[in-house]
């Protein structure tokens, strides 16, 4: 039977060493060095290429070949739509582990165009935008990343308000207290931004909240609704 002595030296062991999981999880992209991550892009582009021409000829018909063709197609479809703005398709390489980092790596980066702040999306809408950028890939921040933000419109007349996430989820702030918004009502990108992503909803209100003279509202991002393996990034 342990002592108080021993005990105590225990629990501060445990401490220690949760404390330095926690430090090594949130921050284990870390480990990730910049030739790393440019070499499995490279790799992954080398190894599994997706001919956008030819998504009909399908070499196998495995449940992960048959999703990842028709969230193509629907990417191509949102292209046929945006036919005045330059659209990049890339794949998903990494994802960091951790919930409260919402980052991800893509295997495109300045070669094909993409800058900081460029807008990402799935074939489900807007999923976050470009953090930064290198020769090869490129780190994406997610629409509950701390530091995403973007203006936004909800419902029918278009009310505004900015998008932002909170590190679980995203949140609309600075709506006007006197905005006639219901839960349910749809959320779109900007439509005044130089950047028209979609006219489709990214999103719908789930709560409505009053918070210092303002409409502070939670909502529902179709786009994590399932997983994605690939994602467009509007260039221009």
């Amino acid at each position: 039977m342990l002592s108080l002595r021993n005990k105590k030296k225990l629990i501060i062991f445990l401490i220690f060493s949760f404390i330095f999981f926690i430090f090594f999880y949130l921050n284990i992209s870390s480990i990730y060095s910049k030739k790393f991550k440019s070499f499995f892009s490279i790799f992954q582009k080398s190894s599994e290429s997706f001919e956008i021409n030819d998504l009909d000829k399908k070499d196998s018909y495995t449940l992960d070949l048959e999703t990842k063709i028709l969230q193509l197609k629907k990417l191509l479809t949102i292209k046929d739509n945006l036919k005045t703005q330059k659209i990049t398709f890339s794949n998903v390489i990494f994802r960091h582990p951790s919930i409260l980092n919402n980052l991800f790596v893509i295997s495109s980066g300045k070669k094909e165009g993409i800058k900081k702040d460029q807008l990402v999306f799935s074939d489900k809408g807007l999923v976050g935008k470009v953090l930064k950028s290198y020769d090869d890939y490129s780190d994406i921040i997610t629409t509950s990343n701390l530091n995403f933000i973007i203006i936004v419109e909800i419902g029918d007349k278009r009310f505004k308000g900015i998008m932002k996430g909170n590190g679980v989820n995203s949140l609309i702030n600075y709506v006007d207290e006197n905005s006639e918004i219901l839960v349910g009502d749809k959320v779109f990108i900007n439509q005044e931004s130089t950047i028209r992503l979609l006219s489709q909803p990214i999103g719908e209100v789930t709560k409505i909240n009053q918070e210092s003279g303002f409409l502070k509202l939670e909502m529902k991002v179709y786009s994590f609704q399932s997983k994605f393996n690939f994602v467009g990034v509007l260039i221009e």
